[in-house]
Protein backbone atom coordinates (compact mmCIF):
# COMPACT_ATOMS: atom_id res chain seq x y z
CA UNK A 1 0.00 0.00 0.00
CA UNK A 2 1.43 3.44 -0.92
CA UNK A 3 2.41 5.93 1.75
CA UNK A 4 0.28 8.98 2.43
CA UNK A 5 -0.18 11.25 0.51
CA UNK A 6 -0.47 8.99 -2.53
CA UNK A 7 -1.08 10.29 -6.04
CA UNK A 8 -3.42 10.87 -7.73
CA UNK A 9 -4.99 12.65 -4.81
CA UNK A 10 -8.54 13.73 -4.03
CA UNK A 11 -9.17 16.63 -1.65
CA UNK A 12 -12.59 17.49 -0.24
CA UNK A 13 -12.67 21.12 0.89
CA UNK A 14 -14.84 21.69 3.98
CA UNK A 15 -14.45 25.47 3.86
CA UNK A 16 -18.21 26.08 3.94
CA UNK A 17 -18.96 23.62 6.74
CA UNK A 18 -20.37 26.40 8.91
CA UNK A 19 -22.68 27.61 6.15
CA UNK A 20 -24.46 24.27 5.80
CA UNK A 21 -27.73 23.31 7.41
CA UNK A 22 -27.69 20.48 9.95
CA UNK A 23 -28.99 18.18 7.23
CA UNK A 24 -26.29 19.41 4.86
CA UNK A 25 -23.53 18.70 7.36
CA UNK A 26 -24.83 15.19 7.93
CA UNK A 27 -25.06 14.64 4.18
CA UNK A 28 -21.52 15.94 3.66
CA UNK A 29 -20.13 13.59 6.30
CA UNK A 30 -22.00 10.69 4.73
CA UNK A 31 -20.80 11.48 1.20
CA UNK A 32 -17.21 11.89 2.38
CA UNK A 33 -17.25 8.61 4.29
CA UNK A 34 -18.70 6.80 1.27
CA UNK A 35 -15.99 8.40 -0.88
CA UNK A 36 -13.24 7.04 1.38
CA UNK A 37 -14.84 3.60 1.32
CA UNK A 38 -15.23 3.71 -2.47
CA UNK A 39 -11.58 4.67 -2.96
CA UNK A 40 -10.57 1.45 -1.22
CA UNK A 41 -12.14 -0.46 -4.11
CA UNK A 42 -9.78 1.19 -6.61
CA UNK A 43 -6.83 2.80 -4.81
CA UNK A 44 -6.84 3.46 -1.05
CA UNK A 45 -7.98 6.25 1.24
CA UNK A 46 -4.34 7.37 1.40
CA UNK A 47 -5.21 9.01 -1.92
CA UNK A 48 -7.63 11.32 -0.10
CA UNK A 49 -7.55 14.32 2.24
CA UNK A 50 -10.06 16.63 3.87
CA UNK A 51 -9.09 20.27 4.31
CA UNK A 52 -10.50 23.22 6.26
CA UNK A 53 -11.74 20.66 8.75
CA UNK A 54 -13.10 22.03 12.03
CA UNK A 55 -12.84 20.00 15.25
CA UNK A 56 -16.57 19.27 15.01
CA UNK A 57 -16.31 18.06 11.41
CA UNK A 58 -13.25 15.93 12.20
CA UNK A 59 -14.98 14.26 15.14
CA UNK A 60 -18.12 13.54 13.13
CA UNK A 61 -16.18 12.21 10.15
CA UNK A 62 -14.00 9.90 12.24
CA UNK A 63 -17.08 8.62 14.03
CA UNK A 64 -18.51 7.75 10.61
CA UNK A 65 -15.24 6.31 9.23
CA UNK A 66 -12.88 5.55 12.14
CA UNK A 67 -10.36 3.56 10.06
CA UNK A 68 -9.57 6.50 7.74
CA UNK A 69 -5.89 6.57 6.72
CA UNK A 70 -5.99 9.75 4.66
CA UNK A 71 -5.27 13.32 5.74
CA UNK A 72 -7.24 15.75 7.89
CA UNK A 73 -6.07 19.37 7.73
CA UNK A 74 -7.18 22.63 9.30
CA UNK A 75 -5.88 24.69 6.38
CA UNK A 76 -4.48 24.47 2.88
CA UNK A 77 -0.93 25.59 3.66
CA UNK A 78 0.01 22.41 5.49
CA UNK A 79 -1.71 20.20 2.92
CA UNK A 80 0.00 21.85 -0.05
CA UNK A 81 3.36 21.45 1.68
CA UNK A 82 2.63 17.76 2.29
CA UNK A 83 1.52 17.21 -1.31
CA UNK A 84 4.47 19.19 -2.75
CA UNK A 85 2.45 20.55 -5.66
CA UNK A 86 2.13 23.93 -7.31
CA UNK A 87 -1.07 23.14 -9.23
CA UNK A 88 -4.43 21.55 -8.43
CA UNK A 89 -7.57 20.90 -10.47
CA UNK A 90 -10.77 22.25 -8.95
CA UNK A 91 -13.78 20.30 -10.21
CA UNK A 92 -16.43 22.95 -10.86
CA UNK A 93 -19.57 22.35 -12.97
CA UNK A 94 -19.54 26.05 -13.89
CA UNK A 95 -15.95 26.10 -15.14
CA UNK A 96 -15.32 27.20 -18.72
CA UNK A 97 -12.94 24.36 -19.59
CA UNK A 98 -13.78 20.66 -19.69
CA UNK A 99 -11.71 18.09 -17.83
CA UNK A 100 -9.54 16.15 -20.25
CA UNK A 101 -8.82 12.45 -19.82
CA UNK A 102 -5.09 13.12 -20.12
CA UNK A 103 -5.30 15.40 -17.08
CA UNK A 104 -7.01 12.63 -15.12
CA UNK A 105 -4.13 10.25 -15.81
CA UNK A 106 -1.39 12.71 -14.81
CA UNK A 107 -1.37 11.81 -11.09
CA UNK A 108 -3.01 15.16 -10.46
CA UNK A 109 -4.53 16.59 -7.29
CA UNK A 110 -8.29 17.00 -7.65
CA UNK A 111 -10.25 19.30 -5.37
CA UNK A 112 -13.95 18.74 -4.76
CA UNK A 113 -16.08 21.26 -2.94
CA UNK A 114 -17.72 19.96 0.20
CA UNK A 115 -20.89 21.76 -0.88
CA UNK A 116 -24.15 19.84 -0.66
CA UNK A 117 -26.97 22.22 0.34
CA UNK A 118 -29.15 23.23 -2.61
CA UNK A 119 -28.93 26.95 -1.81
CA UNK A 120 -25.13 26.81 -2.15
CA UNK A 121 -25.02 25.81 -5.81
CA UNK A 122 -22.45 27.84 -7.70
CA UNK A 123 -20.20 28.30 -4.67
CA UNK A 124 -17.40 26.01 -5.88
CA UNK A 125 -15.54 28.85 -7.60
CA UNK A 126 -15.32 30.63 -4.22
CA UNK A 127 -12.90 27.95 -3.05
CA UNK A 128 -10.17 28.88 -5.54
CA UNK A 129 -8.87 32.07 -3.83
CA UNK A 130 -8.26 30.13 -0.61
CA UNK A 131 -5.97 27.55 -2.23
CA UNK A 132 -2.31 28.73 -2.10
CA UNK A 133 -1.19 27.44 -5.50
CA UNK A 134 -2.30 27.57 -9.13
CA UNK A 135 -5.91 26.45 -9.44
CA UNK A 136 -7.26 25.21 -12.74
CA UNK A 137 -11.05 24.94 -12.78
CA UNK A 138 -12.52 22.12 -14.86
CA UNK A 139 -16.02 20.82 -15.44
CA UNK A 140 -16.88 17.18 -16.08
CA UNK A 141 -19.23 16.71 -19.02
CA UNK A 142 -21.06 13.92 -20.78
CA UNK A 143 -21.06 14.54 -24.53
CA UNK A 144 -20.51 18.24 -23.94
CA UNK A 145 -23.13 18.79 -21.22
CA UNK A 146 -23.05 18.67 -17.43
CA UNK A 147 -26.65 17.40 -17.44
CA UNK A 148 -26.58 13.76 -16.43
CA UNK A 149 -23.22 14.05 -14.65
CA UNK A 150 -23.65 13.10 -10.97
CA UNK A 151 -22.85 15.79 -8.42
CA UNK A 152 -22.25 13.57 -5.39
CA UNK A 153 -18.65 13.60 -4.22
CA UNK A 154 -18.39 9.81 -4.03
CA UNK A 155 -19.79 9.35 -7.55
CA UNK A 156 -17.34 11.84 -9.08
CA UNK A 157 -14.37 10.28 -7.31
CA UNK A 158 -15.47 6.81 -8.39
CA UNK A 159 -15.78 7.93 -12.02
CA UNK A 160 -12.27 9.39 -12.01
CA UNK A 161 -10.92 6.30 -10.26
CA UNK A 162 -12.41 4.08 -12.94
CA UNK A 163 -10.58 6.10 -15.59
CA UNK A 164 -7.30 5.92 -13.67
CA UNK A 165 -7.41 2.30 -12.52
CA UNK A 166 -9.70 0.48 -14.95
CA UNK A 167 -8.67 2.45 -18.04
CA UNK A 168 -12.25 3.34 -18.91
CA UNK A 169 -13.11 6.41 -20.93
CA UNK A 170 -14.46 9.28 -18.84
CA UNK A 171 -17.86 9.10 -20.54
CA UNK A 172 -18.13 5.37 -19.89
CA UNK A 173 -17.12 5.88 -16.26
CA UNK A 174 -19.73 8.62 -15.80
CA UNK A 175 -22.40 6.35 -17.22
CA UNK A 176 -21.40 3.57 -14.82
CA UNK A 177 -21.92 5.81 -11.77
CA UNK A 178 -24.93 7.72 -13.11
CA UNK A 179 -27.92 7.32 -10.80
CA UNK A 180 -31.48 7.08 -12.19
CA UNK A 181 -32.21 10.64 -11.04
CA UNK A 182 -29.41 12.10 -13.14
CA UNK A 183 -30.13 9.72 -16.01
CA UNK A 184 -33.74 10.93 -16.15
CA UNK A 185 -32.61 14.54 -16.24
CA UNK A 186 -30.44 13.78 -19.25
CA UNK A 187 -33.19 11.73 -20.90
CA UNK A 188 -35.59 14.66 -20.56
CA UNK A 189 -33.08 16.96 -22.23
CA UNK A 190 -32.44 14.57 -25.11
CA UNK A 191 -36.10 13.76 -25.78
CA UNK A 192 -37.08 17.43 -26.11
CA UNK A 193 -35.45 17.62 -29.53
CA UNK A 194 -37.06 14.45 -30.94
CA UNK A 195 -40.37 13.85 -32.68
CA UNK A 196 -39.35 10.34 -33.78
CA UNK A 197 -37.22 7.75 -32.01
CA UNK A 198 -35.26 5.49 -34.35
CA UNK A 199 -32.89 2.65 -33.53
CA UNK A 200 -29.95 4.98 -34.17
CA UNK A 201 -31.36 7.64 -31.84
CA UNK A 202 -32.03 5.00 -29.19
CA UNK A 203 -28.44 3.78 -29.44
CA UNK A 204 -27.21 7.34 -29.01
CA UNK A 205 -29.51 7.90 -26.03
CA UNK A 206 -28.17 4.83 -24.28
CA UNK A 207 -24.66 6.23 -24.59
CA UNK A 208 -25.60 9.09 -22.24
CA UNK A 209 -28.50 7.64 -20.25
CA UNK A 210 -28.08 4.70 -17.87
CA UNK A 211 -31.70 3.51 -17.90
CA UNK A 212 -33.42 0.35 -19.13
CA UNK A 213 -34.65 0.43 -22.71
CA UNK A 214 -38.22 -0.07 -21.51
CA UNK A 215 -38.14 3.08 -19.38
CA UNK A 216 -36.71 5.14 -22.23
CA UNK A 217 -39.43 3.95 -24.61
CA UNK A 218 -42.22 4.53 -22.10
CA UNK A 219 -41.06 8.09 -21.49
CA UNK A 220 -40.75 8.75 -25.22
CA UNK A 221 -44.26 7.42 -25.81
CA UNK A 222 -45.62 9.51 -22.94
CA UNK A 223 -44.23 12.59 -24.67
CA UNK A 224 -45.95 11.69 -27.93
CA UNK A 225 -42.74 10.74 -29.75
CA UNK A 226 -43.24 8.30 -32.63
CA UNK A 227 -41.42 5.03 -31.94
CA UNK A 228 -39.55 3.47 -34.86
CA UNK A 229 -37.69 0.86 -32.82
CA UNK A 230 -37.89 -2.77 -31.77
CA UNK A 231 -40.24 -2.68 -28.78
CA UNK A 232 -38.79 -5.77 -27.13
CA UNK A 233 -36.89 -5.21 -23.89
CA UNK A 234 -33.15 -4.96 -24.15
Amino acid sequence: MPDYPARPHFVVDYRFWGEHSDFGRTNLIRQTAVTASTLRLYLSDRHMSLVNVTPEAEERFLNAFPSFEGGLYEDWEDLIAELSVDRVILLDPNAEEELDENEIREDAVFVLGGIVDENMRGWTAKLAPGIPCDVERRRITLRGSIIGVPDRINALVEALSRVIVEGESLERAILRVQSPRFARRRLSRELRRLDRLTEEELRRLREVVNLPKREILLEARRRGIELKVDLQDG
